[in-house]
């Protein structure tokens, strides 16, 4: 008697299966980047994770960088949007349109790479829906007026810890909305951080119908390598709170005491290269001109400040700020580095006499970028300085506040960073693109013998003295 194959289940069958195990769905129909289904390449977290999310009305994901917090809401939303009722609507809030659409992407992704729903999709910047059940999911920025008219049928609160403080009223009309229709299920994925997040979490924890996962680092595909360049290149709490999942304070000391006392060390090394780093200001701040030498061991040594302070009654001279750098600049060979906003003019009569400036447009990202290079040059152990007063408060003083996913470096309220930011400038120009080790006549010009070691700060008064 010929065998009859048993028939394959039809999609309503497996729509049934999927609505009564999740757990099914997310197994075999999340189809990753490599075309391999979740189940097939979860860590045991994961899995867990998702496991107490189905088993919950609303769910609290605290997860470190890198660990999925993304992949796992787009994966819970994919399974609402396949297997919800007729009309559903689920919506993502996150701190702006950027990052609400990283979880966008990761959704419709997901879709297009499973062949029993690529063509059941339809989409749109902001939106996808699921045509045969009008079934929509919509992302919205923390700031969008329309989140408050909301009837969510799912809510996720994509990385809470990032939105703007002025969003704690947004949640409020958000959770509120919940109640607008039955059993809305509620997701909230983030890194620790923030008052608005641990008030959320302290409720969460008291609630039968709120699951709450809190992980450290513990995912598989994270590099120990990057890890430590991680640890190496940030703040401490920040790579704390951001890498490994530990609650920390939102703000701090940018620098600790033993790294400030680190860089006043005398150093004798042979100067290769010099750069000036140039920090304008007239009324409120402080202008600076800082020369800092590079040696051929690597250490940047910060030769000089030049400060100019303003008074009530007397503005910066900014004329002889610029005559005091020019001449600078031509005795030592050295490249100038200066903010084209601050210095627009100076930089162009600079360039018309052959000297070699780099300019620095003081944006957020190459903020960053300098006090990124400031951190490592520290904690490397390659900066190095005189005791200086004047420069010390202003390390000491520098805090961090975690902004997005980053961070960004401040003076304290009524101090100021400029003799920093000076010697900040004149490091990206040696550590980048400045290499003069084979530049004819140097030594000749600052009267070292070769193979001769001196200290830089002796050098430069020579220097001075006898030209």
């Amino acid at each position: 008697m010929k065998k009859t194959k048993n028939p394959s289940p039809s999609l309503e069958q497996r729509l049934l299966q999927w609505r009564n195990d999740p757990m099914e769905f997310y197994r075999t129909q999340v189809i990753l980047e490599n075309g391999k289904p979740l189940g097939d390449q979860w860590d045991d977290w994961q899995r867990d994770d998702l496991i107490g999310v189905t088993g919950h009305q609303n769910s609290l994901l605290l997860r470190p960088r890198g660990h999925d917090k993304t992949g796992t809401a787009g994966s819970v939303i994919l399974h609402a949007l396949v297997c919800g009722g007729q009309g559903l609507r689920a919506y993502s809030v996150a701190s702006d349109q950027q990052q609400a659409n990283l979880l966008l992407d990761d959704v419709i992704a997901k879709a297009r790479r499973n062949p029993l729903l690529a063509r059941a999709i339809r989409t749109t910047k902001t939106s996808v829906t699921v045509v045969a059940s009008d079934n929509r999911y919509e992302t919205l920025a923390s700031d969008a007026p329309s989140a408050f008219g909301l009837r969510p049928d799912m809510l996720v609160a994509d990385e809470l810890a990032e939105w703007p403080s002025r969003a704690d009223g947004l949640w409020v009309a958000l959770w509120s909305a919940t109640g607008k229709r039955p059993h809305t299920k509620t997701l909230v994925i983030s890194s620790p951080g923030g008052q608005l997040l641990s008030s959320i979490r302290e409720m969460a924890r008291t609630e039968e119908n709120w699951f709450t996962s809190e992980r450290q680092q513990c995912a598989s595909w994270i590099s120990p390598t990057w890890l430590a360049q991680q640890r190496k290149s940030l703040p401490l709490h920040v790579y704390r709170r951001l890498h490994e999942g530990i609650w920390v304070e939102s703000e701090g000391m940018f620098l600790s005491r033993e790294e400030v006392d680190r860089i006043f060390q005398s150093y004798e090394g042979q100067v290769i290269a010099y750069a000036i780093g140039c920090e304008l200001g007239v009324t409120r701040d402080r202008a600076v001109l800082s020369v800092c030498g590079l040696t051929a061991e690597g250490v940047i040594v910060v030769e000089r400040l030049y400060v100019y302070t303003p008074t009530r009654a007397a503005r910066v001279d900014l004329t002889e700020v610029e005559e005091t750098c020019t001449d600078l600049a031509k005795r030592l060979n050295a490249t100038v580095v200066a903010d084209p906003w601050q210095a627009v003019g100076m930089i162009q009569r600079m360039q018309t006499q052959d000297i070699n400036v780099i300019e620095y447009p003081f944006t957020s990202d190459n903020r960053k970028k300098l006090f990124a290079r400031l951190l490592d040059m520290i904690r490397t152990d390659r900066l190095r300085a005189e005791r200086h007063e004047l420069l010390e408060k202003e390390l000491l003083g520098l805090q961090v506040e975690q902004q997005g996913a980053g961070w960004r470096v401040d003076h304290k309220p009524h101090q100021h960073d400029d003799c920093v930011i000076a010697i900040g400038l004149a490091l990206m120009a040696l550590c980048e693109v400045i290499v003069y080790d084979n530049k004819p006549g140097l030594r000749e010009i600052l009267g070292v013998p070769e193979g001769g070691v001196f200290t830089g700060a002796e050098v430069f008064d020579n220097f001075l003295k006898n030209w």
